[in-house]
């Protein structure tokens, strides 16, 4: 059930990159700034481990910097966030939002999560996990809407 529901939440993000993939070359060739955002949650605190998670992570952020991404912060090569809390997934995400903004309006990016997620209600909008999500859903997910909307 858990891989099931995880494969429908992640389906959106992964018709999203295949998008970036499509679109990075016009990207590369206008000379915009590319920053880029990877998140990998792996060891969860109350729901099961995931150990490609990391891998994963480390995988596409190397990708990205090949592609001539630069990290969220703002320079040097795309790094893993690893394992993040529900408060620092949001720091995360708001820092970056910030950087996409100081960057200027040409400026391209990406967000990528690896960990578990869950699709909320009919809708289909999906909500990333923490490292620090218990059994029950609560309050203040990060939702793959409210992503949208700050970026």
């Amino acid at each position: 059930m858990i891989a099931k529901t995880v494969r429908r939440a992640l389906a959106p993000f992964v018709m999203i990159l295949a998008a970036w993939l499509a679109s990075a070359g016009a990207a590369q060739a206008t000379g915009q700034p590319r920053l880029a955002l990877v998140i990998a949650n792996s060891a969860y605190q109350t729901l099961p481990s995931l150990p490609n998670a990391a891998r994963d992570g480390d995988a596409i952020a190397a990708a990205l910097t090949t592609a001539r991404f630069v990290d969220a912060a703002g320079a040097g090569p795309v790094r893993v966030r690893r394992n993040l809390t529900q408060a620092q997934l949001r720091a995360e995400l708001a820092a970056f939002s910030e950087a996409l903004a100081e960057a200027g309006d040409q400026a391209f990016g990406v967000v990528y999560f690896s960990g578990h997620g869950v699709t909320l209600g009919s809708g289909g909008d999906g909500a990333l996990l923490p490292v620090d999500q218990g059994a029950e859903l609560r309050p203040g997910l990060v939702t793959r809407a409210a992503i949208t909307d700050q970026l």
